[in-house]
């Protein structure tokens, strides 16, 4: 009996883990899927209001909505414990084809590092590197 309990012990931090990153997985996937429908509104609901740097990020994102169509795709590559904080490294996949000129096809990519906070039964994002991601250039 005392070999269950010490096993359970054991793998009760990997299953939480496993939910964390499920749970942040899932806050990504809404976000992706956000901007690949134009929603700027559901996009910024990850983000804590906050964060110093929220007005930038919202202008970008919007910014980047009213120049392009976004196909947008996103995969964790790491996550770890930063206190009660998660620390996500994404690689974040985006076609953008310009309203203007639908001929017009741009591909961005890039690693980004994103600190991750619980609030409720979710996570809020309170940072970003690179900031400029969501900019129309880059």
């Amino acid at each position: 009996m005392a070999a269950i309990a010490r096993r359970s012990l054991f793998f009760a931090p990997l299953a939480l883990l496993a939910d964390t990153r499920q749970e942040i997985l899932a806050v990504i996937a809404a976000m992706s899927t956000d901007l690949s429908n134009s929603n700027p509104s559901g996009f910024m609901k990850a983000w804590d209001k906050n964060m110093p740097d929220y007005g930038i990020v919202r202008r970008q994102v919007i910014g980047l909505i009213d120049y392009a169509e976004i196909s947008s795709s996103v995969e964790i590559q790491n996550l770890k414990a930063d206190g009660d904080r998660q620390i996500a490294t994404l690689d974040w996949y985006l076609v953008l084809r310009n309203r203007g000129e639908s001929t017009m096809v741009t591909n961005k990519r890039d690693l980004l590092s994103v600190s991750f906070r619980p609030e409720g039964k979710s996570w809020k994002i309170t940072s970003i590197q690179p900031l400029d991601f969501f900019t129309q250039e880059k």
